[in-house]
């Protein structure tokens, strides 16, 4: 039986910021997240969860630390190349971040476009993305604003998932919304991880009912790991993850 991969390796990660005098953000994170897995990262506000989540998708900084995907060390890579690696993720926000005046076509095909895909190619992308998040063909050429939340989310995931990420990362992506439509988002984001052999998600939430979806959850407190959480998804426990 063949080794998981790790899709990512962090090695004594920290994050410090300055806003009126240091302050730690995260501190000495190590965490191996295996190929494959689907993670969920809970915690009380503040306690770093959307900043190493930010950090994980190139979006922030690491103050000191390593960070390896695939092995490969991102840790301080410069502009062109974050901008490279990001076409290997995928972002999921709260509040979508849908772009109001395009409509749900040219918002889904915006990462394809922004890497220079052909157009035939693009159209057929958006379509097979739009249908795997089970919105029919009449939302395409609809605004943002005609959309209900629950729509506008999967107009998000399938922006997320058009150009087949490695990753998924999801920052509290049932946050806007209510229940019917949090359990929607939900069985979709398990339907991505199974359908899709390989991609790696990792979830933030402090909603329990949220976590529970994720076969590992770990804690962070303060910007440090604690202890973590049982496995909800297989009934077992985690094994432990040394700080």
């Amino acid at each position: 039986m063949s080794e998981k991969i790790n899709t990512y390796s962090l090695e004594n990660v920290s994050k410090v910021i300055d806003d009126g005098g240091e302050r730690s953000i995260l501190n000495n994170i190590s965490l191996n997240i295996s190929e494959g897995e689907f993670l969920g990262l809970r915690g009380k506000s503040g306690a770093g969860k959307s900043t190493l989540l930010n950090i994980l998708g190139c979006i922030d900084n690491i103050s000191s630390g390593k960070i390896y995907f695939e092995g490969k060390d991102i840790s301080r890579y410069t502009k062109k190349e974050k901008i490279l690696f990001i076409r290997k993720i995928g972002l999921i926000f709260q509040h979508f971040y849908l772009i109001e005046h395009f409509n749900v076509f040219e918002n889904i095909a915006l990462p394809l476009r922004l890497y220079g895909e052909r157009k035939a190619e693009i159209e057929k992308k958006v379509n097979l993305s739009l249908e795997n998040v089970g919105l029919e063909p009449d939302k395409l050429r609809q605004l943002p604003k005609t959309l209900s939340g629950g729509e506008k989310q999967r107009v998000a995931i399938a922006r997320a998932i058009v150009k087949s990420p490695k990753v998924i990362l999801a920052d509290e992506p049932t946050g806007s919304l209510d229940s019917e439509n949090e359990s929607i988002i939900l069985d979709l984001l398990q339907k991505i991880h199974s359908d899709r052999q390989g991609v790696t998600v990792i979830l933030v939430s402090h909603n329990p009912n949220v976590i529970e979806i994720c076969s590992k959850v770990i804690e962070l407190a303060d910007g440090e790991i604690v202890q973590p959480f049982p496995n909800f998804a297989d009934g077992g426990i985690v094994e432990s993850i040394q700080k």
